[in-house]
């Protein structure tokens, strides 16, 4: 008889990994939906798309808000030729899905605005930390598991017994109150082995390892946790800016608010994003001030826009 290979040629070894990708997909697409929420954008142009907006910094860390004749988009930025001297594109084209619409820009006629300070998509990050709660889960499912303390039944090989006892569990695990056989089960019976396989169940261990990664998540997106609001006193909320996830959302918020800037200061418009909480939005013209006053300040005032984009 020939024995089963194992491994990577066993179909289990295939269901276990598709499986674990499936739940770290579910992961990801939960993390990218509470990434697309942060911002709420105010004054697009009409013909701009705010989610696709969002959704391309997220994956691309890059994006365009730019004129083609009377229309305004909000597309991919591809960047053309070498960047200036403070490494900003001086010519890109936006191109949207499925590459349609597709055309050249620069900074006459659109603005490139990023995810973040460093210019990096945050997709990647996402997928990590899905893998790594993904892997909470997964362990704990076989902790879980392992708890079972299964029975083994010693049969002969004729056949007749391995018949009793697939009858007796069958009554066994069907719940019923009692079992009833022929004069062979006293025979089976003492036969019978529980084996415990003596695993600890860590499930408690788990399901805080879980929450610090998800502790994690909420900090790089700029969201409070329970914990973190727990640990504010309420009469600072309003201009504490001093909390990990308050620290890290001033990072894309900052990137996002220097692109409309140059959109409102460049072509007339009237473009601002808001953190989606009440908190920020309420705040967003002290806020703003802030950051102006800081720039000032620490840098001496800051080159003109035409130098720095020339």
């Amino acid at each position: 008889m020939r024995r089963k290979k194992h491994g990577k040629n066993d179909a289990r070894y295939w269901q276990s990994a598709a499986y674990n990708q499936e739940l770290a997909l579910i992961y990801e697409d939960w993390l990218m939906g509470l990434a697309l929420s942060r911002f709420r954008w105010e004054g697009l142009p009409d013909t701009c798309d705010a989610r696709y907006l969002e959704w391309t910094l997220m994956t691309n860390g890059v994006a365009t808000i730019a004129r083609r004749g009377d229309t305004w988009y909000s597309l991919q930025a591809i960047q053309q030729g070498a960047p200036n001297k403070y490494d900003l594109p001086r010519s890109w084209r936006a191109m949207g899905q499925c590459g349609r619409p597709n055309f050249g820009c620069d900074w006459g006629n659109g603005v490139v605005l990023y995810d973040n300070l460093m210019r990096t998509p945050l997709l990647w990050k996402l997928s990590i930390f899905a893998r790594r709660l993904a892997l909470c889960d997964r362990t704990f499912d076989i902790n879980l598991l392992q708890q079972h303390k299964p029975v083994a039944l010693a049969v002969d090989e004729n056949g007749v017994e391995e018949l009793d006892g697939i009858n007796i569990f069958k009554q066994l695990y069907g719940g019923e109150p009692a079992i009833l056989g022929t004069k062979r089960l006293k025979t089976l019976a003492e036969s019978v082995t529980v084996l415990n396989l003596n695993v600890p169940f860590i499930g408690e261990e788990l399901q805080t390892a879980q929450g610090n990664i998800w502790t994690q998540v909420y900090t790089l997106l700029g969201i409070d946790s329970l914990t973190q609001k727990s640990e504010r006193m309420i009469e600072d909320e309003v201009t504490s800016l001093q909390s990990p996830a308050e620290l890290n959302r001033y990072n894309p918020l900052k990137a996002r608010r220097e692109a409309a800037d140059k959109l409102n200061e460049r072509f007339g418009l009237n473009v601002h994003v808001y953190w989606a909480s009440e908190w920020e939005s309420s705040n967003y013209n002290y806020t703003h001030t802030l950051e102006r006053m800081a720039d000032d300040d620490l840098l001496g005032g800051n080159e003109s826009d035409t130098a720095q984009l020339g």
